[in-house]
């Protein structure tokens, strides 16, 4: 029986700069959060006496790695040699060894995967004999199939694993992370897939095994949910086996509620403090610390549109002050982090008089991707869009989001017009 850790995406010296925006106080509570998730990886690869780690890319968030980061991966890497635990590394598109010169050097325990494909050999106390296969990137994009140039199991031994860096193909150009068809994977007949790269924990296939582990900490509410390592036990009398353990103790939340009735400020103050008690609670129960996004969603209640509009800004600075100066820090917390309001797409015609006959036509012009991009042509050809947004940016969805977020900017503007009407304002 072979058991081992698998591990990707770790990017410890990627910052929180995002949270850091936000509120200072949280900021200096997270900052170390990659640190401590990447210590109790170590911790749970010591105490479960596993026969190795995997690396699966993605250590460092840049070419040009930190020495800070070097230094806690190399710590890292000696309390594994202090235990005789081996570790295998590949390096993904973010941490791709640029210069050699300028990284540390690791201890004998680690063997770090070239460039080339390469199949190297393990023999576990056990006796097992395993046969690891894997490269590291030479750049940041690779457009080609790497997965289809690697060999087959070696019949020879009682393990075969594949190390890979990549996304699965869409078959669309644009794929610039060694893409992959799972075809490609099912014919090399391995026993199992250390995949990384995706951030979010996902079985590609049962047969065979292929694993993202997802990244051990997240840094947006893109990066939400539970995050950790992959606990895997092969055995030739049984399939193989995948835990997900949890190394964080930070968790990005999003929570979505539906906004209620709302007719003066301690009401709106309420539906938060509500709400972000419930989270509270649930750090506790959990044992993990919860960075919490709070969606709320409106019918295009023109009254309850008012008083958020105008309150849910200050409300949320406040109860970001008063979350981060809670008393039992002993205790897992609850952050406050950001607040939203998702009006639904029926309500926003219903609740608004100004989307008369006229307007509605020229909402409906931009639904037209060619009128769209006219009307957005001085932004859309900018060269720093098309240097560093276009490349990441969906174009239907951003099109999408645009309309939305102009109808609700409309109905936010007309509820505020009714509570004048009415006196409120």
């Amino acid at each position: 029986m072979l058991r081992f850790i698998h591990a990707a995406d770790l990017h410890l010296d990627q910052s929180f700069q995002n949270i850091q925006a936000v509120n200072e106080q949280i900021f200096q509570d997270i900052k170390y959060a990659s640190r401590d998730s990447f210590n109790h990886l170590i911790d749970l690869a010591i105490n479960e006496t596993v026969d190795f780690v995997v690396f699966a890319g993605d250590i460092y968030n840049g070419d040009h790695a930190s020495l800070e980061a070097q230094f806690l991966f190399r710590q890292g890497m000696d309390r594994l040699n202090d235990h005789n635990i081996q570790a295998f590394v590949i390096y993904g598109n973010h941490d791709f060894i640029a210069d050699p010169s300028h990284r540390v050097t690791l201890p004998e325990n680690v063997y770090e995967f070239p460039t080339e494909i390469t199949t190297i050999d393990f023999t576990s106390q056990q006796g097992d004999r395993v046969k690891l296969t894997g490269f590291s990137y030479p750049s940041r994009w690779l457009e080609d199939n790497y997965a289809k140039e690697y060999p087959s199991r070696d019949l020879d031994a009682d393990y075969h694993i594949g190390l890979l860096h990549g996304q699965i193909s869409t078959g669309y150009e644009g794929n610039r992370y060694a893409p992959f068809t799972l075809s490609d994977l099912k014919i090399k007949n391995y026993d199992y897939w250390a995949l990384g790269h995706i951030h979010q924990q996902q079985v590609v296939t049962d047969h065979p095994l292929a694993v993202y582990p997802g990244s051990i900490q997240g840094h947006s509410f893109k990066e939400s949910g539970s995050k950790g390592v992959a606990l895997v036990t092969l055995s030739p009398a049984s399939p193989a086996q995948v835990e997900f353990v949890e190394t964080s103790d930070w968790q990005f939340v999003n929570v979505d509620h539906q906004l209620p009735q709302v007719d003066n400020l301690d009401a709106l103050r309420d539906a938060i403090e509500r709400n972000m008690h419930q989270e509270l609670m649930r750090a506790r129960e959990g044992g993990v610390n919860r960075l919490v996004r709070l969606t709320f969603h409106s019918d295009g209640d023109s009254e309850s549109l008012y008083w958020w509009l105008n309150y849910a800004d200050q409300l949320l600075d406040q109860l970001q002050w008063s979350l981060s100066n809670q008393v039992d820090q002993s205790q897992s917390r609850a952050y406050l982090v950001d607040l939203d309001l998702e009006i639904t797409p029926d309500a926003k015609w219903a609740s608004s008089q100004l989307f008369g006959e006229s307007l509605q036509m020229q909402l409906n012009e931009f639904q037209n991707p060619s009128y769209f991009d006219d009307q957005l042509q001085a932004l859309l050809t900018h060269a720093d869009w098309q240097r560093y947004m276009a490349p990441l940016v969906n174009h239907d969805q951003f099109m999408d989001d645009v309309i939305s977020k102009a109808e609700s900017l409309i109905v936010a503007n007309q509820a505020n017009y009714d509570q004048e009407k009415r006196g409120l304002n």
